[in-house]
């Protein structure tokens, strides 16, 4: 009888073979799921701007200003509801996203300090100027994990219509 100690040239290169098909539908999984938690964000925000917007329209409000505020938390993103009574801030998004707004071509970070305060017109549902300069608008909001996986909200400052767009 033969005493073999070890491992055939044949059955090294099978087993890494398959650990490297393993390590390769793992980091394709992970990428997925990384990409639908910025998909789902951006889902959010997407609907809570409709329904600020829907709500200014409203004849129903009162004529109550109402708004809504993009802020980073310890915890995460959230928006917070301006006027609407009833409605507390919805965490929209992880601590692991980077948020950032558009105003004249020049992005700016939502972070701790930076926040984005977006109101609408009542009687067209059109984007008002940011309160901290009258003339200048919001055009685009990208939420992205660590530069990749971004998704755009393109804001239309006429009608307040909202475009999502993904760019890998």
């Amino acid at each position: 009888m033969k005493n073999n100690k070890g491992f055939s040239l044949v059955e090294l290169i099978i087993v890494i073979a398959i650990i490297s098909i393993l390590t390769g539908v793992s980091f394709v999984g992970l990428s997925y799921l990384y990409s639908t938690n910025v998909k789902s964000t951006v889902q959010k925000l997407d609907s809570s701007l409709q329904k600020v917007q829907s709500y200014t329209t409203a004849k129903s409000n009162g004529g109550r200003d109402v708004g809504l505020v993009i802020k980073k938390k310890s915890d995460g993103f959230y928006v917070e509801y301006k006027g609407i009574a009833g409605q507390e801030d919805a965490k929209i998004g992880g601590q692991n996203l980077t948020f950032k707004y558009y105003v004249g071509g020049t992005a700016t970070s939502i972070d701790s300090t930076h926040s984005l305060e977006l109101n609408f017109d009542r009687s067209t549902g059109g984007l008002l100027p940011l309160t901290n300069n009258g003339s200048d608008y919001c055009e685009k909001i990208e939420v992205s994990l660590n530069g990749a996986n971004k998704y755009t909200i393109t804001l239309s400052k006429v009608t307040g219509r909202t475009e999502i767009s993904f760019f890998d």
